[in-house]
């Protein structure tokens, strides 16, 4: 009622009226006269004595104003004028703090900062089911930028065109360019997550592609991660923080625009979690000889591995020729005596390259 009456009190005012604000059992709130403890508004209503409005708060009668003058046909029009704005702002404010409120819940669950008494309190209020699964894919765009709630619909909108028969899409910023997809699964013959895993795979281009004509993410790098599996809504903190640290993780290593699945790269999660001293250490071993001379042999590596070993085609992605690329893998072995086209120092190789993008070493 705060909000009404603050309102009503603003816009009455220019009328000059006298007039009283009550709640549904007739206590006086405000009165531009001298207040009076309480009115039988019923009785009020019956005898037509007064004018009175009915005052509405989404949706649901909160209270009455009382009009202590008697009023023309025109000014009766002007008041319900004024209430039906005041009624829409209300409900717009209502809304916000609602979905404020919703959002921050939100984040409590998947933080897991959430008590179960309140947890039971909240999904009460927002009427989610008990019965409810849910997934969560996290969307990491880079640079940072401050996700407005017209990104998040637009998220959405865009998400729902490849997915949206097997799930319900919602949105939510948690930091600076991060934004949480939780996902509501339908129930369906086959799991509705694993259906969408399918739609991930066979359109990541075009996702990436859609979210990308989005003004505000056009010159961007996008990562899309996707969980492992679905959760009922007390356990959904369980699997967040990791997929955190996994998308962060992927980013670094690979900060084109691409969808990645959660269980699909494990190796992210290793990597992660190896302290970046240690990194260091292992970096500066493997790669210092290689890293005196120039940055050519790390950039030969990296085309090797993308390449899977295969020399042709790693020269092809280099723009040279395969004896050029030949004599700069000789060179790396006679440098360091391992040979990146042996399992053993072609593993080594890769995973120092991996934490010297993964640390900016």
């Amino acid at each position: 009622m705060d909000i009404i009456t603050k309102r009503i009190i603003e816009n009455f005012k220019k009328l000059s009226l006298n007039f009283s604000i009550v709640d549904i059992e007739g206590h006086n709130i405000f009165s531009t006269t001298p207040k009076q403890t309480s009115f039988d508004v019923q009785a009020l209503i019956k005898e037509q004595y007064l004018d009175i409005f009915e005052l509405k708060q989404n949706q649901l009668l909160s209270g009455y104003v009382i009009l202590h003058d008697k009023l023309s046909v025109r000014e009766k029009d002007i008041i319900q004028q004024y209430l039906v704005q005041i009624h829409d702002f209300v409900n717009r404010e209502h809304e916000l703090v609602t979905h404020e409120s919703k959002q921050m819940f939100w984040k409590n669950v998947l933080y897991g900062n959430i008590e179960q008494d309140q947890l039971k309190e909240y999904m009460s209020k927002f009427n989610i089911a008990k019965s409810s699964r849910y997934a969560h894919a996290l969307l990491k765009i880079t640079p940072e930028l401050e996700i407005k709630s017209e990104h998040l619909e637009f998220i959405q909108r865009i998400l729902k065109q490849y997915i949206g028969d097997y799930t319900l899409i919602h949105a939510y910023a948690i930091g600076l360019g991060e934004v949480v997809i939780l996902l509501e699964l339908s129930l369906t013959k086959e799991s509705a997550l694993s259906q969408i895993k399918k739609q991930f795979k066979v359109y990541d281009a075009d996702i990436i592609k859609q979210l990308k004509s989005c003004s505000a993410f056009q010159n961007k790098s996008i990562i899309l991660g996707l969980s492992e599996s679905e959760y009922y809504i007390e356990e959904l903190s369980v699997p967040f923080l990791p997929l955190l640290d996994f998308i962060r993780t992927a980013y670094q290593l690979h900060p084109s625009s691409r969808v990645i699945l959660y269980e699909n790269d494990p190796m992210y999660m290793l990597l992660n979690h190896i302290p970046s001293s240690v990194a260091a250490g292992f970096v500066e071993r493997v790669l210092k000889k290689l890293r005196a001379k120039n940055n050519q042999s790390i950039e030969s590596l990296q085309a090797l591995f993308n390449n899977d070993l295969n020399v042709s085609r790693a020269a092809q992605s280099l723009g040279v020729h395969r004896h050029t690329l030949e004599y700069r893998l000789h060179i790396i072995q006679k440098e360091t005596e391992a040979d990146p086209l042996k399992f053993n120092d072609a593993l080594e190789f890769a995973l120092a390259i991996l934490l010297k993008e993964l640390y900016n070493l």
